[in-house]
């Protein structure tokens, strides 16, 4: 107020240069906020050179928060921070509003859910939701889908900006194990197309394993202890088979999405011979067109317990921490804990007997998902989509 009882604005006046340096230094979600005060603020803000400074700010000096966050997700997802157990918040509060679909995949800060909408005439309705801003991209229906299927989601950005994305749909259901449809929605021309690969071979997916992805090629675990690698950006009516390392007697088995670069594959195998808990063994994808795999890490899991016991037979990984290849992250009954391969000891972080009613951990399928510095940009791409 002036001395005359007036509203004064006090950026009415404020160089644009130091506004700048001013909104770099705020969080992303009071940054979204403050893209109401003026079109000024909101050009600014929404300005792709923004974006760009922003996140590259960001990265040096704080690390990007992230969540293991179960198949249904929530507003709320847990995350690690000074080796404590968190909830991160997504800035959007209309993260899951008036959608109930199954989480299928992230890539690039954006989340894919799925739906049968329609069972009589096999109506498959795909949704891109971007965690950060709450905006939805419904894609065009996919109609004849099949009533057991497998899903990867594949995008592309550039400088912060969606600029294309493919889902895959694969088909299980069927009589004929060599040849297999492979639906795969191409954002480019905004329509699904049907590819029926013959593989030359009968073919048995594992349906519970879902794919994931190294660069832009989705990995399919299949029967005979192999991959199958399909690449819906340059060659969608063809495929590779790659072998899978390290076969055991009594095994389980774990696939993750691309690590710093390489993909990684986690065994949980029992020996009584080596270990009465069985061993832990972990191994790189390290030359991939040849595919040649490296033993990275064995250890048996009698030797490093947790405090306390808390680790079964029960027990699975969750994720490697996303910027620190040395930590996974694993699960049992009741508690999430964290293993520095380095020094081979753990560190129990979240014990649902403690936080929980019911004090059981439900065993769902589990993702990474990293909080970009700042949210992938979809505006442009979601008025394309028809």
């Amino acid at each position: 107020m002036d001395s005359d009882g007036r509203e004064v604005n006090i950026f009415e006046n404020f160089p644009e240069c130091m506004l700048f340096e001013v909104l770099l230094r705020l969080p992303v979600k009071v940054l979204f906020r403050f893209m109401t005060v003026s079109k000024q603020w909101f050009s600014m803000i929404s300005h792709r050179y923004f974006a760009r400074t922003y996140a590259a700010l960001s990265s040096p000096h704080s690390q990007p928060c992230w969540g293991i966050v179960k198949e249904v997700l929530s507003h709320h997802c847990w995350h690690r921070k000074d080796c404590e157990m968190h909830r991160v918040v997504f800035p959007s509060d209309k993260v899951l509003e008036d959608f109930d679909g199954t989480l299928l995949g992230f890539s690039n800060g954006l989340a894919l859910y799925g739906e049968h909408w329609d069972k009589v005439h096999r109506i498959y309705v795909c949704r891109i939701r971007n965690l950060i801003t709450g905006e939805l991209i419904t894609l065009p229906q996919y109609e004849g889908c099949p009533k057991h299927l497998s899903a990867g989601f594949v995008t592309q950005v550039e400088d912060n900006v969606l600029v294309s994305c493919r889902v895959v749909l694969i088909d299980y259901s069927g009589t004929d194990f060599r040849v297999r449809r492979f639906a795969v929605y191409f954002s480019e021309t905004c329509k699904w197309v049907d590819f029926d690969i013959d593989f030359g071979q009968e073919i048995f997916f594992i349906s519970e394993n879902k794919p994931v992805v190294v660069g832009k090629i989705l990995h399919q675990r299949i029967y005979g202890h192999r991959l199958l690698a399909y690449d819906p950006y340059n060659k969608p009516d063809s495929f590779r088979l790659i072998s899978l390392p390290g076969v055991e007697r009594r095994m389980y088995t774990y696939l993750f999405n691309e690590h710093q670069g390489y993909l990684r594959y986690l065994m949980v195998a029992f020996d009584e011979r080596e270990d009465e808990y069985g061993s832990l063994i972990i191994w790189d994808l390290r030359y991939y067109n040849r595919g040649e795999w490296c033993l990275q890490h064995r250890v048996g899991l009698g030797r490093i317990q947790p405090d306390g016991g808390g680790l079964t037979t029960s027990m699975r990984p969750l994720c490697f921490h996303p910027f620190d290849s040395g930590i996974l992250y694993m699960v049992n009954d009741h508690v999430i804990f964290s293993y520095d391969i380095r020094t081979q000891t753990w560190k129990i972080l979240y014990d649902a007997n403690k936080y929980s009613r019911c004090g059981f951990i439900y065993m769902s399928p589990w993702h990474t998902f990293v909080i970009p510095p700042w949210p992938t940009c979809t505006r442009n791409f979601s008025r394309n989509c028809f």
